[in-house]
């Protein structure tokens, strides 16, 4: 049938006025990764969508703009096009017509003789609206062939006086571009599609397919464009494929950067919680450590465009922004905290961090999570076992004591048993002391300095617990639980935290401690084992 078609182009009419041979284009990027489209809220706004497409039209004073033949489309996401598998959801993202965008009410022609084969309303959002199916019955020297021709989002009086069977001339008026909402509330536009079989269809047709069905579609519905000859010239290439990126990927990028799962995906683009990989399915993004209030949130994005077209540069100059934005912060953070260092990276965070504790307390040792990942500069896999233990890595530096995954049901140290005391006994071992201040007396690592269990509730709270000794004997502490690995430097300054001041949670701990202090830490109640 494609061979035929190629064949008998020179003989068939227009689709539209002006002819699309001949007649002053654009393309309109509709894939996933389009920057023309906006986010898929924006995809929804039928009147704003066709702004932003019309006045592309008119800056390139084109008449109109074409959308393209088997390429994916993050417009096609609610549920009319989801289909649910036995391995996963997936979408019918992959169009298999070609657009037209037009003002409403353009006229539209049938390309070679037909007859009606079928027409319908389809009235849903995001369907056809009206639309026209014709049969075209030909021959060739191996005998007679039949093929069909699908006209979507028209005019509802278009179908005015259709009935089966109905005949078309080449060039006859068929039919007009409708409106939003009519048309399947869409821009205004024609979609136009070639069909070998209708597979018992009427007045209706798939316009877009599964990723995964996608050769199997594209044989049913060859290219509209072997009717509308629009010049090749006008489409984009198709995107690359993941073995062209990779090939691309080893040969201009470093080899310590790592790629996810068996076949890696190629995402595109970020929506909310969600991320789209080049065929428009979507992956719930619970790995991502960048956008902490979601993908392509639009507030985010329009400040940082507004912000950018005025200024973007350094902290060498005064400005009141950075004062305001640092007063916001320190605002939601309990007092005394109030200054603020702003970092580029996670990494230069945890180097400043890093910095400030070693300036107060003197002292170098840290103990760590094990598996932990902090940064990736040279300090920061020192303390990282997920790096200084992986592939590659030489080890732990000996002032680098990791302490288990927290892990109450399957660890080592379940609810009851916090642990801790190996990591203690080994620094102890080599000849160090934790020292959590730079003031007199010695400040010594006890067990419960180690993360414990604990409850949510305060913004510091759940987090951790520490409890760092004075010389006066006086416990002052945070909430408790497994988490930031790092030892304070002192009551006031917890690395983004505040020690709370206050006595023992209860009289047993005060005893214990107490005891502790007259022993010199040679000796411990049966829950405080494992000081230095």
């Amino acid at each position: 049938m494609t061979a035929w078609l190629r064949a008998h182009q020179p003989e068939f009419s227009r689709v539209v006025e002006p002819d699309l041979k001949t007649a002053p284009l654009i393309y309109t990027d509709w894939s996933v990764g389009s920057l023309e489209i906006g986010t898929p809220a924006d995809m929804t706004d039928a009147e704003g969508f066709t702004e932003r497409i019309w006045k592309r039209i008119k800056q390139a004073g084109a008449v109109a703009a074409i959308g393209g033949y088997d390429h994916a489309r993050p417009v096609y996401g609610s549920e009319a096009f989801r289909h649910r598998g036995n391995d996963r959801h997936e979408w019918r993202t992959v169009h298999i017509g070609l657009d037209v965008f037009m003002d409403a009410g353009t006229a539209v022609y049938a390309p070679l003789d037909g007859v009606v084969h079928s027409f319908a309303n389809n009235a849903a959002d995001y369907d056809y609206g009206p639309c026209i199916v014709l049969e075209h019955s030909v021959a060739d020297a191996a005998g007679p062939l039949k093929f069909f021709t699908l006209y979507g989002h028209l005019s509802l009086d278009s179908l005015d006086g259709l009935h089966v069977g109905k005949a078309f001339k080449a060039g006859e008026r068929l039919a007009a571009f409708g409106n939003y909402p009519i048309n399947g509330n869409w821009p205004p536009h024609l979609h136009f599609q070639v069909i070998l079989d209708m597979l018992d269809k009427r007045g209706d047709f798939i316009g877009s397919c599964l990723p995964s069905q996608r050769p199997i579609w594209l044989s049913v519905c060859p290219h509209p464009n072997l009717i509308a000859q629009i010049p090749a010239s006008l489409f984009p290439a198709p995107p690359a494929s993941n073995a062209t990126l990779l090939a691309a990927r080893r040969a201009r990028l470093g080899g310590n950067l790592s790629l996810s799962y068996r076949e890696p995906l190629q995402i595109v683009r970020g929506w909310k919680q969600w991320l789209y990989d080049v065929a428009g399915q979507r992956f719930l993004d619970a790995y991502n450590n960048v956008p902490h209030v979601g993908h392509s949130h639009p507030k985010v994005t329009r400040a940082v465009a507004e912000q950018l077209a005025v200024l973007n540069t350094n902290t060498r100059y005064l400005h009141e922004n950075i004062l305001r934005y640092a007063e916001r912060l320190a605002g939601l953070l309990p007092a005394p905290l109030s200054v603020c260092y702003f970092t580029a990276s996670g990494s230069e965070a945890n180097e400043l961090a890093l910095r400030l504790a070693r300036a107060k307390t003197g002292q170098r040792d840290m103990i760590v999570m094990d598996a932990a990942y902090h940064g990736h500069t040279n300090t920061l896999i020192d303390i990282s076992p997920y790096k200084h233990n992986g592939p590659g890595g030489t080890g732990a530096p000996e002032w680098v004591h990791a302490s288990p995954i927290p892990d109450t049901y399957r660890g080592e140290f379940k609810a009851a048993d916090p642990g801790g005391r190996g990591e203690i006994r080994q620094a102890r071992g080599r000849g160090r002391r934790g020292r959590a201040s730079g003031r007199a007396g010695d400040r010594r690592l006890h067990r419960r300095d180690l993360p414990q269990r604990g409850r949510a509730g305060h913004p510091a709270r759940g987090l951790l617990r520490r409890r760092v000794c004075g010389s006066a004997g006086r416990w002052r502490g945070v909430h408790r639980r497994r988490g930031p690995d790092r030892l304070w430097p002192d009551r006031r300054h917890v690395l983004g935290l505040r020690a709370l001041p206050g006595r023992p949670r209860h009289r047993r701990a005060g005893q214990a401690h107490r005891q502790w202090l007259s022993d010199g830490g040679r000796h411990h109640h049966a829950r405080d084992r494992g000081g230095l």
